[in-house]
This record gives structure tokens, C-alpha cells and sequence, in this order.
């Protein structure tokens, strides 16, 4: 299975992000589905069943803080070919919980990236160029409490990310207990 922790986007939110690109973006190549939208946090690639075990017990110890994350700039990444819009500004508690997923993985033996961490959604892949700024930048304030595994399936369709568990994310200063911890899907 290929694997990827993420942060999912409410259906109203992954909404207004299509609307923004829809009125602020000339028609372009390789539209990512709105359904798709969402934060990658740690990229695993192909994972066993025994590391996928594994990558839930090690989720599960995860103690991070809830955070909000506002997404308000655009940006291309010319080798990926992707359009992007993303943070100018990431949160310590989000900085922290990519670290801890990007750990999790090295220490399981699936590749980890390393360079640096940045939140953003794709907007288009295999876009060949960066179109012109847009006049109405993006400006999305987003709430997170949990965090997701999702799979990259591909098939006919292209390519869709079902959630096949969730963590949730404590709020500052409260301690979970042992019934909000692990698993909740």
C-alpha cells in the first residue's frame, strides 16, 4: 500500500479552495480533484502490512497540540511541476508533528525527505509552467484536531486518498486520556 500522513480539509473547505482557484486561475493542465485536497504531513511510500502496524503504534503515542494553519500564498515547484498555495506562516505544533511523522517513518526503514517541511495543498500537477499572480491571493483560516493516514489508490478514475485512520490532536494544555487516544475511525 501506498501511504501518507496528512491532514484532512472539510468537504466546506475543500469546496471554497475550488471556488478560489476556479474564479482566480485561468483554466490549466492537470486540475487536482477537489475531493483530493488536503496537507500532506510525512510521505511513506509503499508500506507492509507489518510497518503499517507498527506505524500505528508509533501514531499512537503521539502526544501534539491542536493548531490553526492559515493558507494564504502561491507557489510552483518547477521540478514536481505543481501549483501550489500554502503557509507563509507554520505553527510550531505543526513543525513538530511533521517532525515526529517523518521520524516514525525513518525509523521504520520507508524513505523520509529531507528537506524542509512546508504545508501546502496542490492545486495542478504536471503543470508545465507558473501561471501569472493571482489579483485575489488566497486566504484560507484552517482548524486542526486531528491528523489522518490516508492511501493513494490509483485506478481508472485517477488517483483518489481514502482515510484509513485517524489520531486526534489534544488541545494546548489538556492531557489525554486513554479513550481519546489512538485510532478513531
Amino acid at each position: 500500500m501506498r501511504l501518507f500522513f496528512g491532514l484532512e480539509l472539510s468537504p466546506t473547505e475543500k469546496l471554497a479552495v475550488e471556488k478560489w482557484r476556479d474564479i482566480n486561475l485561468p483554466p490549466l493542465h492537470g486540475p487536482v480533484p477537489a475531493a483530493n485536497f488536503h496537507i500532506t504531513l510525512a510521505f511513506l511510500g509503499q508500506v507492509s502490512l507489518q510497518q503499517q502496524e507498527r506505524l500505528f503504534d508509533g501514531a499512537d503515542s503521539l502526544a501534539c497540540e491542536t493548531f490553526d494553519l492559515t493558507v494564504d500564498q502561491m507557489g510552483y515547484w518547477p521540478k514536481p511541476k505543481t501549483l501550489w498555495i500554502g503557509a507563509s506562516a507554520t505553527p510550531p505544533a505543526l513543525t513538530q508533528l511533521a517532525r515526529s511523522l517523518r521520524g516514525l517513518a525513518g525509523n521504520l526503514g520507508l524513505p523520509v525527505e529531507n528537506r524542509p517541511y512546508v504545508p501546502h495543498i496542490s492545486l495542478y500537477r504536471k503543470q508545465p509552467t507558473n501561471p501569472p499572480v493571482c489579483l485575489t491571493p488566497p486566504h484560507f483560516p484552517l482548524a486542526f484536531t486531528h491528523f489522518s493516514l490516508f492511501e493513494s489508490v490509483s485506478g481508472r478514475g485517477g488517483v483518489h486518498y481514502p482515510v484509513l485512520a485517524r489520531w486526534p490532536l489534544r488541545g494546548p494544555g489538556n492531557v489525554r486520556d486513554n479513550l481519546a487516544q489512538g485510532r478513531f475511525l
